[in-house]
């Protein structure tokens, strides 16, 4: 949000401002047609995904680069589906947005050279950090991410309250916040979903055969997490309001 200029920093503030005077919302496919990028972040799901992107290759200019936002799909897969498999490839980026600095780029067997270096230079543009990815189940983050999620579940099934879990996190290796309030932040059906893809591609290199029954019964319930106020936690906006101190 524009809040720095509560802060003190109005210059920062007014750079804000200006930004947001670039931004053109549209819900017009067609909107999109002379873009020189164009940045997918629809639902994890690979038909839905693949649908958009062979309609926008149909829509958008020869020279035009796909980019998908999955965190848990195939982008090799999805550029293959694009019509334009040299040009399309995968930028996972991290919520809050505002915040967090890292991307993704994924790169596939048909990226082009060309067109990994314009995402990388459009990354710089937006003031991320990129880091260059092989298309591997979870990328480089995930790859780590989901197992230690994983992790903390089994815990809970066990007895174990997350808010033990989360504070024993926080205190022994120092992360801003466990594994199950970050799975609250991120958004259950999110990590359910992802869970649900890697098990169908690579089951072996997770200890579970199924999303586990902890995490399938919040989402049942429409328990997601930050964004519905209740999962793990109950949530005020950003804020946890019954965690362990």
């Amino acid at each position: 949000g524009i809040n720095a200029e509560y802060m003190g920093d109005r210059q920062e503030a007014e750079r804000r401002r200006q930004f947001t005077k670039e931004i053109i919302q549209s819900t017009d496919l067609k909107s999109l047609a002379e873009c020189d990028i164009v940045v997918e972040c629809i639902p994890e799901d690979l038909t839905l995904k693949s649908e958009l992107l062979r309609e926008l290759n149909h829509l958008c200019q020869p020279h035009t680069i796909f980019a998908s936002n999955t965190s848990s799909l195939s982008v090799t897969k999805l550029a293959e589906a694009s019509g334009r498999p040299g040009k399309a490839l995968g930028l996972h980026l991290f919520v809050p947005l505002h915040r967090m600095k890292l991307a993704e780029v994924i790169q596939t067997k048909h990226t082009t050279p060309e067109s990994l270096e314009q995402v990388l230079s459009f990354v710089k543009a937006i003031e991320k950090h990129p880091i260059v990815c092989e298309d591997n189940m979870g990328f480089t983050v995930g790859r780590i991410l989901y197992p230690y999620l994983v992790q903390g579940f089994l815990l809970v099934e066990r007895g174990q309250s997350p808010q033990e879990i989360d504070l024993a996190m926080k205190l022994a290796c120092a992360h801003p916040m466990g594994p199950l309030q970050l799975a609250d932040y991120i958004g259950l059906d999110i990590v359910a979903s992802v869970l649900q893809n890697w098990i169908a591609a690579e089951p072996a290199t997770l200890p579970i055969t199924a999303v586990p029954q902890c995490v399938q019964a919040l989402v049942a319930k429409g328990q997601l997490g930050r964004k519905t106020g209740q999962g793990f936690y109950k949530w005020a906006d950003d804020k946890v309001l019954d965690h362990l101190r």
